[in-house]
């Protein structure tokens, strides 16, 4: 039915908020619309006690919204590329989804100066986050922050291969001399 939504919140047997993802994805169930709703509402209370507050009008449009990027965010790999206008809220529905995945949400803290080295640094980050540390990660990227081409290219790579090489490369040094330093220090 139209007021019928097909969501992790409505698995049989949901993913534990925050734990690795299953390797097929987050299993999805039908959800009715009100169940729905006040499933996005709690996401939004979620996220508010994370300390970001999000005033957000819900209606059908958001509804469906969130239900897409919970879908597409709960398959293994799962990315999004969001276009659209201004303010028709797809931030806010990356947000209600990270809080009701118990995902960590990040974006680019650019400021004067911001290098690709910067970037990279950044990539390196959420990568380590997510690959070593088993946390479940959603980085969120706008177009106004892409001030280098060399950014697509990195996000291209990691999109298509899982992989930036020389992120990669960085990562297992660093990771080396990590565990190096901690043997040593036994």
């Amino acid at each position: 039915s139209p007021d019928s939504y097909f969501v992790t919140a409505g698995a049989e047997s949901p993913v534990t908020p925050g734990a690795p993802l299953p390797t097929y994805g987050k299993p999805l169930g039908k959800l009715e619309g009100k169940d729905w709703l006040s499933t996005v509402n709690q996401g939004i209370l979620q996220f508010g006690r994370e300390g970001q507050t999000l005033d957000l009008l819900v209606f059908r449009e958001v509804l469906d919204l969130v239900a897409r990027v919970d879908r597409a965010l709960s398959a293994p790999r799962g990315c999004l590329l969001l276009a659209g206008r201004a303010g028709v809220g797809r931030k806010s529905a990356v947000r209600i989804v990270s809080a009701l995945h118990g995902a960590k949400l990040h974006s680019l803290k650019l400021g004067r100066g911001y290098t690709v080295k910067n970037f990279k640094n950044d990539l390196k980050a959420m990568i380590q986050l997510a690959a070593v540390d088993g946390e479940q990660v959603y980085l969120m990227i706008e177009d106004h922050q892409l001030v280098h081409i060399s950014f697509l290219d990195m996000i291209n790579s990691l999109l298509l291969s899982g992989e930036v090489t020389t992120l990669t490369t960085l990562l297992h040094l660093s990771l080396t001399r990590e565990t190096t330093t901690k043997t040593a220090t036994k």
